[in-house]
C-alpha cells in the first residue's frame, strides 16, 4: 500500500486528477455498456415478443369465437356419412383414361364432429403432374367432401403421390 501512495505522490496533479476522473466514469461507462444496453436490448426483444403473443391470442380469439358460432349453427343437427362414397368414386374414376397411375380406393373411417362415419381412403402413387391434377378434377367434380390430404412430390422424377380420405354426407 505504501509503494501505491508513494506512486501517487509523485505524480502531478494534473494527472491525479486525469486519473480520478478515470476512476469515476471508467465504472459507470462499464455499467452502461456491459449492463444497461444488454437489459435494454432483452427488453425491447421481450416487448416484440409480447406483442407477437397478445396478435396470436387475439387471432385464436377471433377463430375460437367463429367456431363457438359455427357449433351454435350445427347443434341439434347430426351429420351422416354416406357409405355409398366408394361407388360414387369409383364411376368417377371410369371417367379417366387408361393409364399406369390409378388411384386406389379402400373403405376407411373418418372422424366428423367426433363420431366415425363411412369414408373411402384414396391412394395415389407416383402419378405425373397431368395425371395428378386430372384425378383430383375428378374428385372434385365428384361431390365428395375431403377431409385429410396428403401429398408429396419428387422433383427428381417429376412424380406427386397422394393420399386423402373422401366422404360424402347422407340425403
Amino acid at each position: 500500500m505504501e509503494k501505491l501512495k508513494l506512486w501517487w505522490k509523485q505524480r502531478s496533479s494534473r494527472d491525479q486528477r486525469a486519473m480520478v476522473i478515470l476512476l469515476l466514469v471508467l465504472p459507470a461507462v462499464l455499467f452502461w455498456y456491459l449492463l444497461t444496453m444488454p437489459l435494454l436490448e432483452r427488453r425491447e426483444i421481450a416487448q416484440r415478443v409480447l406483442e407477437t403473443r397478445r396478435n396470436e391470442a387475439a387471432e385464436v380469439q377471433k377463430l375460437l369465437h367463429d367456431y363457438s358460432l359455427l357449433r351454435q349453427q350445427v347443434s341439434g343437427i347430426e351429420f351422416k356419412a354416406s357409405a355409398s362414397v366408394i361407388p360414387a368414386l369409383e364411376n368417377a374414376f371410369r371417367s379417366l383414361p387408361a393409364s399406369d397411375t390409378r388411384p386406389v380406393l379402400n373403405r376407411t373411417n373418418v372422424t366428423i364432429f367426433g363420431r366415425n362415419q363411412p369414408a373411402a381412403h384414396i391412394v395415389m402413387d407416383h402419378a405425373q403432374p397431368g395425371e395428378f391434377w386430372r384425378i383430383l378434377e375428378v374428385i372434385a367434380s365428384s361431390g365428395v367432401y375431403l377431409a385429410e390430404f396428403e401429398v408429396t412430390a419428387s422433383e427428381k422424377q417429376n412424380e406427386f403421390s397422394s393420399t386423402l380420405k373422401a366422404w360424402s354426407p347422407e340425403n
